[in-house]
């Protein structure tokens, strides 16, 4: 039996091969990201070629990078949306660029993540303070259909902030009704997710963009438990992270063959642990409690690159 993910990669490899004659014969270059998933199918002595590659970066807080430092000269957008060049898309397009020296690919990457973003967001506007970020798929596809989009979305759909919270204090998370709240959360979550990303293949044009769905970490374990979080809700906390994703999974899976799902692993490295790839309550410097800090982004780069293969 052949795997699913053998599959896709035959099917990839065919996209490339397609997106290379339709260049050879004077149609539009820009390359189905299809193309990102083989870049040893494309070396210099045989690419006689530009080609040229857009990849965006969709998502919400953690996708934008909230919590680390803005870019020199960031837009009035860029700063109210948390966005930061050290969130896990700036390192995933440098490696793309590595992988395509010499090959006359270009890459161009965009990062339209914001805070508090939803998976509602893809689709609509959404107001930041006084101003409004234009809908995320579209500011993805003003310019054509991109080869590869990153997502990480979901965790304000299902309000896992404020779960979070109540957690960590003096009251009880891990009830009854928490339990079925969240999970209705999820479910909804997951349905829009599924009916977003198959309007991804509407917008394009050619070939879909080769979609890359993030997942999420764990953000506690044994060793945050105190006088407030029990053992209980840290079980309740990791159990709901998984159902999360496990709805993004799905969601991924029933898109088509041009999405794959990410896991995202910090094992070892919650917000409570040693070594913490995240930002940390009440500790200067680390504004964004329970986000990534730099080396948890670049941990989300690498499992990003992964399902590229590079």
């Amino acid at each position: 039996m052949v795997h699913k993910k053998a599959f896709r990669h035959v099917i990839t490899s065919l996209s490339i091969i397609g997106m290379l004659f339709m260049g050879a014969i004077g149609h539009p270059t820009t390359a189905s990201a299809a193309a990102l998933s083989s870049p040893h199918l494309l070396r210099p002595e045989s690419t006689r070629f530009s080609m040229n590659l857009s990849y965006v970066a969709l998502g919400d807080s953690v996708a934008a990078g909230l919590g680390l430092p803005p870019a020199a000269g960031a837009s009035a957008v860029d700063i109210a949306c948390g966005r930061s060049p050290q969130a896990y898309s700036s390192t995933v397009a440098a490696h793309i660029r590595d992988a395509f020296s010499g090959t006359g690919i270009h890459l161009s990457d965009q990062n339209v993540a914001c805070q508090s973003a939803t998976t509602d967001n893809l689709t609509t506007p959404q107001p930041v303070g006084n101003l409004t970020v234009q809908p995320q798929l579209d500011q993805a596809f003003a310019h054509g259909t991109p080869a590869l989009l990153t997502v990480t979305m979901g965790a304000n759909d299902v309000h896992w902030a404020n779960f979070i919270q109540a957690c960590f204090s003096a009251s009880r998370c891990d009830t009854a009704t928490n339990t079925a709240l969240a999970n209705a959360y999820i479910a909804t979550m997951q349905a829009k997710l599924t009916g977003t990303l198959a309007g991804i293949q509407a917008r394009s044009r050619f070939i879909a963009p080769l979609t890359i769905v993030t997942g999420y970490y764990h953000p506690v374990s044994a060793n945050c438990i105190n006088a407030n979080l029990t053992t209980s809700e840290v079980a309740w906390l990791n159990k709901e992270a998984d159902a999360l994703n496990n709805a993004l999974h799905t969601a991924t899976e029933q898109a088509g063959w041009f999405t794959q799902f990410a896991p995202v692993d910090f094992s070892g490295h919650d917000v409570c642990s040693a070594d913490p790839w995240l930002q940390r309550p009440g500790v200067p410097g680390e504004p964004a409690a329970f986000h990534p800090n730099a080396q948890g982004q670049r941990v989300m780069a690498r499992d990003v690159l992964k399902q590229i293969g590079i």
